[in-house]
């Protein structure tokens, strides 16, 4: 196991040498939602979007356990460089496109995703509950305890790579 570069608020990415996969290991949830059902909501993310041909296969699912409080996410690696330059703006726009072309399913095929009557207040609703999450997590306390998390997650890996 190869714990990856730490650039976001949302998961640690670890590649699992030889198999073509990443897990995801969660560090929070911006919705809220309880370890299983932060999975539930992540999982059927990807499997709506597979659709598209644009997102990494999800391969499994690690449910949550002493371990690994809030789970994992198994997902299919994708190899390449993180999107910088502006060369890489079509691709991004391409995939995008795709993913927002997939057929909307019938309202009561939606659970677990959001189903908001009104989308855009839905989606203004939960910007600002993100950016309060962010706010809040720039306290030293939030962040001294997910760096406390993210050290339970190297322990773990070490212990389970030997």
């Amino acid at each position: 196991m190869e714990t990856l570069p730490d650039k976001g608020l949302a998961h640690w990415p670890v590649r699992l040498r030889g198999t073509g996969l990443l897990a995801r290991v969660p560090k929070q949830c911006q919705m809220e939602l309880a370890a299983l059902d932060n999975l539930r909501y992540q999982s059927a993310c990807f499997r709506r979007a597979a659709a598209s041909g644009h997102v990494p296969m999800l391969e499994g699912v690690v449910n949550p356990s002493g371990l690994l409080p809030r789970g994992a996410l198994l997902v299919e690696e994708i190899l390449g460089t993180t999107a910088c330059e502006p060369g890489h703006l079509e691709p991004i726009v391409r995939a995008l496109a795709a993913i927002h072309a997939l057929p909307l399913l019938l309202s009561q095929d939606r659970a677990p995703l959001l189903n908001e009557p009104d989308p855009l207040a839905g989606l203004t609703a939960l910007i600002e509950h993100v950016q309060n999450r962010v706010n809040d997590c720039l306290s030293m306390r939030c962040i001294e305890r997910m760096l406390a998390d993210f050290h339970e997650v190297q322990d773990l890996l070490a212990t389970t790579a030997g």
